[in-house]
C-alpha cells in the first residue's frame, strides 16, 4: 500500500512542476482557473492523501519525505501561479482573496507574489 501512496503523490509532484512551469503560457481564462480552482482543489485532494499517509504505516523513511515534496512541489506552483496572475492583473477582488487563501494554505505571503510579480513583469517583452 505504501508504494501505491508514492506513486499517487509523485504523480501529484509531477502535477504541480507542469501547472507551475506553464503558468507564463497559458491563457488569461487558463491562468485564472488553475490558480483559483484547480489548485484549491488539489490541494484538498493531497491533503487527504497525507492524512492516508499516516508515518506508522510507513515502515521507511520514505513517509516525511512524500509530505515534504508535495509541500514544496505545491508552494512552488501556487508561487508561480499567483506571480503570474498578479503580474496579468486578472481577477476580481474576489478572486484576489481567494489567492490570499491559497497563498497562506501553502505557508506563502502576498509580499512574496508581489515580488515575484514585479520580477516577472521585468523580465518580460510587452508587444503594443
Amino acid at each position: 500500500l505504501a508504494v501505491h501512496f508514492q506513486v499517487l503523490a509523485g504523480g501529484l509532484v509531477r502535477l504541480w512542476a507542469l501547472l507551475g512551469r506553464s503558468s507564463r503560457s497559458l491563457a488569461d481564462a487558463e491562468l485564472r482557473e488553475a490558480a483559483l480552482i484547480a489548485a484549491p482543489g488539489l490541494l484538498e485532494a493531497q491533503s487527504y492523501l497525507g492524512d492516508a499517509i499516516p508515518d506508522k504505516r510507513m515502515v521507511h523513511a520514505a513517509a516525511s519525505d512524500i509530505g515534504l515534496a508535495l509541500k514544496s512541489a505545491a508552494a512552488s506552483a501556487v508561487r508561480q501561479l499567483g506571480g503570474e496572475l498578479v503580474r496579468r492583473e486578472l481577477g476580481s477582488p474576489q478572486d484576489f482573496d481567494a489567492l490570499h487563501d491559497l497563498l497562506s494554505r501553502c505557508g506563502l505571503g502576498p509580499i512574496q507574489v508581489a515580488e515575484d510579480a514585479k520580477l516577472l513583469a521585468e523580465d518580460s517583452i510587452t508587444v503594443l
